[in-house]
């Protein structure tokens, strides 16, 4: 369920959406810049770069590039990273192996540092979940004094009338 914008420099191209299960087809064609980004509600978006540049002898060929993309959930009152708009992965013809296929440096360092903000986002989550719990246990914690205040007011109340009645029978 996840949305797709395709760019070709500043300009939207194109916009689909995932399956169900994850799954798209897009077209791009050869030699143009552009730039895929796939977004969720309530998730951090990711995109993805491709410059369909081929060697003019490859120009009639239909080329095929399958990849997975992972996008994670937002956490709320976290603000995102500023690098969180550079692309997680650049793609390109490779001569060496003929096809197209990912830097694996850039990609690599990207990953990590993904990885990273996953990583901070999960821990603020842990944080925040483990402070509302927290709060929970003590709001519990006052409720219960207010009622153990109250409880012993009125035992003090009913002592001193039982003392006064006492005394007044004696």
């Amino acid at each position: 369920g996840a949305d797709i914008i395709v760019m070709k420099g500043n300009e939207k191209v194109d916009q689909i959406s995932t399956n169900a299960g994850g799954k798209f087809i897009i077209n791009l064609e050869l030699n143009g810049n552009y730039t895929i980004i796939f977004s969720k509600n309530g998730s951090v978006s990711k995109a993805v770069e491709i410059d369909t540049r081929v060697p003019e002898e490859d120009q009639s060929m239909i080329f095929s590039y399958k990849f997975k993309i992972d996008i994670f959930k937002r956490v709320e009152g976290v603000a995102d990273p500023t690098d969180l708009t550079k692309p997680v992965a650049k793609l390109g013809y490779d001569e060496s192996v003929g096809d197209f296929d990912h830097d694996k440096n850039y990609t690599s360092t990207r990953k990590a540092a993904m990885d990273k903000v996953k990583s901070e986002m999960q821990a603020e989550l842990a944080k925040q979940k483990q402070e509302a719990e927290l709060a929970k246990a003590a709001a519990r914690a006052d409720s219960i004094a207010k009622i153990n205040e109250a409880r012993a007011a009125q035992a003090k109340i009913l002592a001193d009338e039982l003392a006064l009645k006492k005394k007044a029978e004696a």
